[in-house]
């Protein structure tokens, strides 16, 4: 959980000369693959400066930095590795079942004298999904004491929040930042992403996306699976 600020909302479908909606791809997935971990070498003929290797792998059809990332170091010692892709052909809005959307993931360790340590592979459909929680001011209405700052003439503070929602929201900040005075509450906005319906959501405020409220709840604070695989 985190801050997000207050603004106007920012729009991802434009109507084009002919009055037909269209949207703009704003958001590329990225998947991150990280091995870590530590495992002596205790076999009967492991000598001094022998060696383990991870590796991380994550890739995308049509990835940016489709591949693997590679680390070799001493067994003593806890290793890790990371590897990043972002998704290039991937439109959700188009066609989310696309093998573009598709998430081939895979880590190994392996010992010269031990053989391999770890090997695992999976091919993961991610989920994606957004949703909206109304927070309630618990603040001063001038922000939290020491926290405002001043830029160009636009005066910032910070605001510690709680969420005011009839149900459990997947995600709620601790602190909106917005221009004082403050209103009752604001209604933030969130994204969330998972490998996969076998794992939790991840989720990040969308930031310029707090609007001011008077409202004080509590309310449904809805959220919406965009988008998403098995």
């Amino acid at each position: 959980m985190g801050a997000v600020w207050g603004g106007s909302n920012i729009g991802m479908f434009l109507l084009n000369t002919g009055g037909a909606p269209y949207h703009l791809l704003t958001t590329a997935l990225s998947f991150t693959t990280t091995v870590s971990g530590q495992v002596s070498c205790n076999a009967p003929n492991c000598t001094p400066g022998i060696q383990h290797t991870l590796t991380a792998t994550a890739s995308f059809t049509g990835g940016y930095t489709p591949g693997s990332s590679q680390l070799t170091g001493n067994p003593a010692n806890t290793l890790t590795v990371s590897h990043t892709d972002t998704a290039g052909g991937c439109d959700p809005f188009i066609d989310p079942t696309s093998t573009a959307c598709e998430i081939d993931a895979g880590a190994l360790a392996t010992c010269p004298i031990m053989g391999t340590l770890l090997d695992d592979v999976a091919t993961f459909s991610p989920q994606l999904g957004a949703g909206y929680t109304l927070v309630l001011n618990q603040s001063p209405v001038s922000g939290i004491p020491g926290s405002c700052e001043t830029n160009n003439g636009v005066t910032i503070c910070s605001f510690l929040v709680t969420a005011s929602c009839t149900n459990s929201p997947q995600w709620a900040p601790q602190l909106v930042d917005d221009a004082p005075p403050a209103s009752t509450g604001w209604y933030t906005y969130y994204v969330c992403g998972r490998p996969s319906s076998s794992y939790p959501w991840y989720c990040h405020g969308i930031n310029a996306s707090a609007e001011k409220t008077t409202d004080t709840g509590p309310v449904n604070c809805p959220f919406y699976v965009i988008f998403g695989g098995s």
